[in-house]
């Protein structure tokens, strides 16, 4: 006799005979599927929101630095924010 553990519940075989363990009725197995299939897709859909940020920043950290390095502008090393004046184009640094 082998014992095993399915869904919370110990199923006791039988040689040829199996008790078995309750199972989720099949209107709740839809229901959950379909759950599922949205909690996937919602994953999938910001996942590709952080995609397109992570590219979009990085275009414009590539074009923040042209633009430094064409006005003569030394960006400095190590971490910092870059705080622009959209008005008079002036920047600062500011260490993080």
């Amino acid at each position: 006799m082998q014992e095993i553990v399915e869904n919370g519940h110990e199923i006791v075989e039988y040689r040829d005979v199996v008790v078995e363990a309750p199972r989720l009725p099949q209107r709740v197995l839809g229901r959950l599927a379909r759950m599922q299939a949205r909690a996937d897709g919602t994953a999938e859909a910001a996942q590709a929101a952080i995609n397109t940020h992570n590219q979009r920043l990085s275009i414009y950290r590539e074009a923040f630095e042209d633009a430094c390095a064409d006005a003569g502008i030394q960006i400095p090393q190590g971490n910092h924010d870059a705080q622009i004046d959209w008005v008079t184009g002036d920047v600062r640094f500011i260490p993080k």
